[in-house]
This record gives C-alpha cells, structure tokens and sequence, in this order.
C-alpha cells in the first residue's frame, strides 16, 4: 500500500522504501528522520519497524543484498542494491536492521 503523502515522519528504528518513478529504483530511507517526498517518487508502505534479532536467537533473509570487505551495501550503476538471488543469509543477534528492496524475512 503506497502512501500520497508528502511529510513523512520516520520513528527511530523505523524505514520506509522509496522508488523514484523515473528511474525505477527503490531505496531505504532510515528514522529518525522528517522525509519530504519529491514529485516523482512513491513511499511504497508507511515507516515499518527494522528487524530486531535479541540474544541467542536468529533470523533468515532470503535474497540478501551483496555487501563488500569492509561491510557495506553494494549498489550498481543505477543505484538500485545488488542481490544475491536464491540465497539464504542467516543473521545473529545485531543492532536492529531495514530489509532492502528485495530482501525477505523468511523466519
């Protein structure tokens, strides 16, 4: 459900997608944060809580982004992040994280 409004107000520990109708890419947006959409752009849903993994448990994504040596997302030449489709990525307990375009929480 894609929300028309122009202000919105991302909690702490809150995202958002965003995709930009002229070049069809999606992007997280993290809280705290006042977002301002532009004309060309659509939240695709209204801020949802990042995932928390507490202690001694565990959470599986499937199709997590591609991260680099030191950690950080990968995104190609039109900015969209990288997948690694078919993939599963099993995430211990760690701060609390957005999933990207693409990611899924399976469990």
């Amino acid at each position: 459900m894609a929300t028309e409004e122009f202000i919105i107000r991302i909690p702490p520990y809150h995202y958002i997608h965003v995709l930009d109708q002229n070049s069809n890419v999606s992007r997280v947006e993290v809280g705290p944060k006042t977002y301002i959409r532009q004309d060309n752009e659509r939240v695709l849903f209204a801020p949802m809580r990042m995932v928390t993994v507490p202690p001694r448990h565990y959470c599986t994504v499937a199709n997590p982004v591609s991260r680099d040596a030191q950690g950080l997302v990968l995104f190609d030449v039109t900015g969209q992040v990288r997948l690694r489709h078919a993939d599963l990525e099993i995430r211990l307990a760690q701060d609390p994280f957005p999933l990207y375009p693409g990611e899924v929480l399976e469990k």
